[in-house]
């Protein structure tokens, strides 16, 4: 909760105040709270209507013109609009909703009594206990208060209708009076996720943050990854990534439908397998999938890289986090659909949850979506220790699978591609392109390449080819025929791209990297320098600030925090605990890293000395397994053996489980 974003209502006629309540800044301009606070007795809005942001203890307040833009008389809910200067930080919330049996702890800040538009206001703090099982005659939370005034004279508990509940920086609803007609008069809270479901309201807070509103189970929060909406691409390669969205979803409808029959069957628990090549298009699969499954009032989402956001009695231990987790999930009032890509990576985890699910089945369904590029040894023990019909291997085909599914999907992806070309903080090419990003769309659309190479049935194949002719058609040059350069292309493209940004942000000219004399050699010095730490973030995956420290140091250990800058803002994080983000999609990644371990075979020597725990280990292992999987980077493999040789004590233990998870971890097996 953030006291910024307070609402302090008053409502009533051109002079006098008639009503007055409380409310939360849920956007840029939109205040949620109770619809009987804009309106009297009759139903009829009041004239006046005024919104006082902030908590009175944070300094002078000043009073903002509101309308109303949203009620559901029902419910007795509705969102009030204002022109307020912006409030710094992410202007979205994170919307909540209980789904477990056991009571959990809410905090609210509320304005409950009537003041004229120029007095002052109480202030009171209502903090309690409430549950998803226990509920009003017409439904809602019950609330069971403690107030506790935050204003030096004494106060009781007025109501204070439209407050925000929070549970865990989660708003989980909406206070509102008691039930008149049933003469329950304890207050209640009417559930967020009661109004998200209808499309208005979804819609309108949508337009007002960038972000299309989810609802987060509360007690799986430590589980699934936060729901975000699309992200902004500040990289032309990360326009390829999943979360970007710059291509929009096609195809698939039959193994959606056979997706959605695998949900709705009658199993309480149930996991299945989706197995391609890197690139295909699983996760943007999963990711539509998991979208309709939101649709039909089902907890959906993504494994956090860690569950450790949970902590079992005061301490954070791993089996214990996961078990905890297995019981939640085991007493969950909704149906959960759990995705887990690379799964590789936490076999272990997967394992635990599914034994405690199946020797304990749930009270509701519980789908379990993995995600791998090959079913190897590791599926095989898992289904085979699952009973019955409980595991089911799917594998996905081509998304384009004859030259007129390619002519089609690489129509969509130039289209798609150049809007999303023109929203790039800087150029995407040294200079301005030829001619505006949609016109070039336009001639590669009406006069495509051939497209025959079956190697185009790969989703991402395509999308990058796509990209390549893009650039090179901006830049005025003619795309070359196909011919398996495409990578080379991009990853060209995207070097330049990431030093032009360097360039900016004066990393490359002025010593703060490169301290040779000469401008020519001290550009190309600090170039290389920045190729260490871009290859260290994609060995470690998204980085909290003390790796990120180490990461920065590797380019310059005294501009560390402007290398870190750099690299946050090519590839910013997806939360607060994290500094730096990934960089995606995981292909190009691979083929940046082996371009720069080349290069550099001294960087995992240094790499090593900021590995402190096994998730770091798989992590480095996973990204050096995959890049030397390409042939033309087959020589890492080399370095992969000297490293896990030489620090046994921090890589052996990670390369026997990736040894034993990857069907292709030849040079892993060979070394141990």
């Amino acid at each position: 909760m953030n006291r910024r974003r307070l609402a302090d209502i008053r409502a009533g006629t051109s002079d006098d105040a008639k009503a007055g309540g409380s409310g939360y800044l849920v956007g840029r301009n939109l205040v949620l709270t109770t619809r009987r606070v804009a309106v009297d007795d009759s139903g009829q809005r009041w004239p006046r209507l005024e919104v006082w942001l902030g908590h009175p203890a944070d300094g002078l307040r000043r009073p903002w013109p509101a309308s109303l833009a949203w009620e559901d008389g029902i419910l007795d809910v509705a969102l009030l609009r204002i022109e307020c200067e912006a409030i710094p930080g992410d202007s979205s919330v994170r919307w909540g909703w209980l789904v477990g049996s056991d009571p959990v702890n809410y905090v609210g800040v509320g304005f409950p009594c009537l003041a004229g538009y120029e007095s002052g206001h109480g202030v009171e703090r209502l903090c309690g206990h409430l549950s998803a099982l226990g509920a009003a005659a017409h439904g809602g939370y019950i609330l069971d208060p403690f107030v506790a005034s935050d204003s030096n004279a004494a106060s009781t508990w007025g109501g204070a209708p439209g407050t925000a509940l929070f549970c865990d920086d989660l708003l989980i609803g909406v206070v509102a009076k008691g039930d008149q007609t049933t003469g329950d008069l304890r207050p209640l809270a009417v559930p967020v996720h009661w109004v998200l479901a209808d499309p208005d309201f979804a819609q309108l807070i949508a337009e007002d943050t960038g972000v299309l509103p989810v609802t987060e189970a509360l007690e799986l929060k430590g589980l699934l990854r936060p729901p975000t909406g699309p992200h902004r691409a500040q990289t032309p390669g990360s326009l390829l990534a999943t979360a970007i969205e710059a291509v929009n979803f096609t195809g698939r409808d039959t193994l959606l439908s056979d997706l959605a029959i695998w949900r709705s069957s009658p199993l309480p628990f149930a996991i299945a397998l989706i197995i391609a090549e890197s690139g295909q298009g699983k996760t943007r699969l999963a990711s539509e999938f998991v979208r309709r499954t939101r649709d039909h009032c089902w907890v959906a989402g993504f494994t956090s890289p860690t569950p450790g956001n949970i902590t079992v009695g005061g301490v954070k231990k791993h089996d214990r986090v996961l078990l905890e987790l297995a019981t939640r999930l085991r007493t969950s009032t909704r149906p959960v659909l759990i995705v887990a890509d690379d799964v590789e990576t936490s076999l272990d985890d997967i394992t635990i949850i599914a034994d405690e699910l199946v020797n304990d089945p749930p009270m509701s369904a519980i789908r379990l979506l993995l995600l791998s590029r090959a079913a190897g040894a590791w599926w095989e023990n898992l289904a085979n220790a699952l009973p019955g019909d409980i595991a089911q291997l799917i594998e996905l085909e081509p998304l384009a699978a004859n030259a007129l599914e390619r002519r089609d999907a690489y129509t969509a992806a130039v289209t798609g591609l150049a809007r999303h070309l023109t929203e790039l903080p800087q150029s995407a090419i040294a200079g301005e392109p030829a001619a505006p990003w949609t016109v070039l769309a336009v001639g590669l659309c009406e006069d495509p390449p051939d497209l025959s190479d079956t190697r185009l049935g790969n989703a991402l194949a395509l999308q990058m080819t796509a990209l390549v002719h893009l650039l090179a058609l901006a830049a005025g040059k003619q795309p070359t025929q196909l011919g398996g350069h495409e990578e080379q292309d991009l990853i060209h493209h995207e070097r330049s791209y990431l030093y032009r940004v360097a360039a900016r942000c004066g990393l490359l000219n002025n010593g703060r990297v490169s301290t040779f004399s000469k401008p020519d050699d001290r550009t190309q010095k600090a170039e290389t320098a920045l190729d260490r730490a871009l290859a260290t973030i994609i060995l470690f995956g998204p980085s909290d600030f003390g790796l990120a420290h180490n990461i920065g140091t590797t380019a310059a250990y005294r501009s560390a925090e402007d290398v870190i800058n750099w690299l946050a803002a090519l590839y910013p994080p997806a939360g607060d605990a994290l500094r730096i983000g990934s960089v995606q999609p995981g292909q190009l990644a691979e083929h940046l890293l082996g371009a720069v371990l080349t290069d550099h075979t001294d960087l995992l020597d240094q790499v090593a000395g900021f590995v402190n725990d096994r998730s770091h280990a798989m992590a480095v292992l996973l990204a050096l397994v995959r890049t030397a999987a390409h042939p033309e980077f087959a020589a890492i493999g080399e370095q992969t053996r000297y490293l896990i040789v030489n620090r046994p004590a921090l890589f052996a233990e990670a390369a026997v489980l990736h040894a034993t998870a990857f069907e292709g971890a030849t040079s892993l097996r060979e070394v141990l």
